[in-house]
């Protein structure tokens, strides 16, 4: 189910994105990275507050680590369009860890259920679309931001369709690895002591005798 929750999770989260990237080109982008500053800055502060209220300080790297953090975020927020051209090629990157992500989900898929050929074909084109991107032919951004936004909503299609279709396999493999911890676990405990194993002889003596 958490697999689920979070495969659900991503694609909204993508769908939403690569609506508002095609809606709105120019604009987005520089309050996504505004947004990534304010993610810097606030955990900085609550540090910060925190740390004044304590009575035992933390190390002062911590300390120095926050300002920065603090700093870095109002850089961030300050000056959007320095950061825009790294930006579009962090999106161009996790484009292709979105599509590589993809393909390997249905190739795991392929162990418990048959799966066609056409479903790799938008994970493939995924992971083309980050690699154009990447090596940003564009004269402008606005084209850039486009192809983004339109890989983002095919993911989240991709995404959606195979958590509705495949959801009872995906569950069935959570279950398995779930399965394959927990034997690991057990494995790993120390066998039990003599004293330990007579108790546990004596109580399965006792619960047949009560069933006979």
């Amino acid at each position: 189910m958490k697999l689920l929750n979070y495969g659900l999770t991503r694609s909204i989260c993508a769908l939403i994105v690569g609506i508002l990237l095609i809606v709105f080109p120019t604009d987005v982008p520089k309050y996504l990275v505004m947004a990534i500053g304010c993610l810097f800055i606030i955990p900085g502060l609550i540090f910060l507050f925190v740390e004044h209220a304590k009575k035992k300080k933390s190390p002062w790297g911590t300390t120095v680590s926050s300002i920065g953090s603090i700093l870095f975020g109002f850089w961030l927020i300050l000056m959007p369009n320095f950061f825009l051209r790294i930006f579009i090629y962090v999106l161009g990157a996790i484009l292709v860890l979105a599509g590589v992500h993809q393909i390997s989900r249905f190739t795991m898929l392929r162990d418990y259920v048959k799966v066609s050929a056409g479903y790799y074909v938008f994970p493939a084109l995924i992971l083309l679309a980050g690699l154009v991107v990447l090596a940003n032919p564009f004269k402008t951004t606005q084209i850039a931001n486009i192809i983004l936004g339109v890989s983002a909503i095919i993911y989240a299609i991709v995404e959606i369709i195979r958590i509705i279709k495949f959801h009872k396999v995906i569950e069935k493999m959570e279950q398995s690895v779930i399965d394959v911890e927990v034997q690991e676990v057990v494995e790993e405990l120390p066998a039990p002591t003599d004293e330990v194993q007579e108790i546990i002889t004596d109580e399965e003596t006792e619960k047949e005798n009560k069933q006979e």
